[in-house]
């Protein structure tokens, strides 16, 4: 006659060879890849001060050509600031204004209209955020929110 202690002890065996096989079947799990940085790209437009442009001309308002913005506008210039930042608030990655230039205003080709337009490229975005913010300027012009996909196409903002 066999003991209960005998068959409980060739169950635990049992069990135990079923488990060291099923451990030795499973794969090990691979590690999630960590989402590679990208760049944000865009511009941003300010109307134009047209006394203070038109001597920048050279005679003829040309696409590209230097312009200087309205009074209040004092803080979109080359260099100043693109601030990105994750859903929280927290700054992921900074950038800066290119040099600025005169580009058409809303109704084509009128250089009244005309605007000056400054684009930037922020390197290092780290991907794999649902939402990011743009700031640039003094701390009075806010943020605006976009994906990643947004960002990576180019975004135009526009002021005034």
């Amino acid at each position: 006659m066999v003991s209960r202690r005998t068959l409980t002890a060739a169950a635990a065996l049992a069990l135990a060879g079923f488990a060291l096989t099923a451990c030795a079947a499973t794969p090990a799990a691979k590690p999630t890849p960590t989402p590679k940085p990208f760049s944000a790209t865009g511009t941003i437009s300010v109307p134009m001060d047209i006394s203070a442009s038109l001597p920048l001309q050279n005679g003829k308002p040309t696409i590209g050509n230097p312009c200087i913005p309205k009074g209040g506008y004092s803080d979109i210039d080359g260099g100043a600031q693109v601030v990105v930042a994750d859903g929280s608030g927290e700054t992921v990655a900074v950038g800066e204004l290119d040099e600025g230039g005169l580009q058409n205003g809303p109704s084509g080709s009128a250089f009244y209209q005309s605007v000056c337009e400054y684009p930037f490229t922020v390197a290092d975005v780290p991907a794999g955020m649902k939402f990011y913010s743009v700031h640039i300027g003094n701390t009075n012009r806010g943020e605006q929110t976009y994906t990643a996909a947004q960002l990576k196409s180019g975004i135009a903002l526009t002021l005034g």
